[in-house]
């Protein structure tokens, strides 16, 4: 039966939206960190070996091009963001930061015992005199009308995703992930607190996921391939026990509604449970109770 450990069940189910068996088309929006990610891994050592100003200019700007779309493609050009205020040329200083040489080990990070404390360093370092990559891809991006426009742990770890592939994103639906494992089984990992907050303890929480991976690297694995490195994978894990659980929670919604906005509720738990159906989180014939309690089951 599955549940919350049922590691390769869940990242099965998540890379079936990028393969898209389950889910969207050809083109689905699942593979935006696909291409952004190709993309920085095919400039990165033509930017750091070359010697021509002009040439590293136009990798930068090519570079900017594709990590602004990844970013809206998730949902990090929306609402309240502060990039609605700012055009793709924003990222050109992340991305500078990001191709410094010092950073070579965070390319699609193996996480070993080895190598975790100079990996947490190289990000989260509080030196002011060596600041981590996530402090300067932080002030990288300045503010635009306050000092209070600064980039959210959700963006900086969808940057550090979607370019080195190194630490998952924080998200609401990893969050929400983080939390109901701590739920299951537990907030310490090989040592070190797991919380939902990455900036928090010192690297405390992405050392936890790191042996999170480690301790579980045979399930750790992408069945699309060698493209989706362990913390990619680590990140689809967190991020489908989040979105599983948020169907649940919608399905087992009982807001009192009138008129257009019930029926529009009405359509969307409808629609939802058939895409609940279609990933096998609940059987066929399901109630909304019925399937809001098969889901649950499967995430504890």
């Amino acid at each position: 039966m599955e549940n919350i450990k049922s590691i390769t069940s869940k990242i099965n189910r998540y890379y079936s939206q990028i393969d898209n068996t389950t889910e969207g088309g050809p083109n689905t929006r699942y593979k935006s960190w696909e291409w952004c990610h190709q993309a920085f891994l095919e400039k990165k050592n033509k930017y750091q070996n070359s010697t021509d100003d002009n040439s590293k200019k136009q990798i930068i700007e090519y570079l900017s091009l594709h990590l602004a779309f990844y970013l809206a493609s998730w949902g990090m050009y929306r609402g309240s963001s502060f990039l609605l205020q700012r055009d793709y040329k924003a990222h050109i200083e992340a991305i500078k930061c990001i191709l410094d040489n010092k950073y070579e080990i965070l390319w699609d990070y193996k996480p070993s015992k080895d190598n975790i404390t100079s990996a947490s360093e190289l990000l989260f370092s509080n030196d002011s005199n060596n600041k981590g990559l996530y402090q300067r891809i932080k002030e990288s991006y300045g503010s635009v009308d306050n000092s209070n426009d600064l980039p959210t742990d959700t963006l900086i770890t969808k940057i550090l995703m979607g370019t080195l592939g190194c630490v998952p994103a924080f998200d609401r639906f990893l969050k929400a992930g983080i939390a109901a494992y701590i739920s299951s089984c537990g907030r310490t990992i090989n040592k070190y607190r797991l919380t939902q907050n990455i900036e928090s303890n010192n690297g405390s929480t992405f050392k936890a996921l790191a042996y999170l991976a480690i301790d579980n690297a045979n399930e750790f694995v992408s069945p699309l391939g060698d493209m989706y490195p362990p913390m990619n994978c680590v990140d689809s894990y967190l991020w489908e026990i989040g979105y599983e659980l948020d169907i649940a929670h919608i399905l087992n919604s009982n807001k009192p509604q009138e008129g257009k906005e019930k029926k529009r509720q009405e359509q969307k738990k409808k629609a939802l449970l058939l895409h609940a159906i279609k990933l096998g989180l609940c059987n066929e014939n399901s109630s909304y109770d019925k399937a809001y309690s098969q889901i649950l089951e499967k995430n504890q």
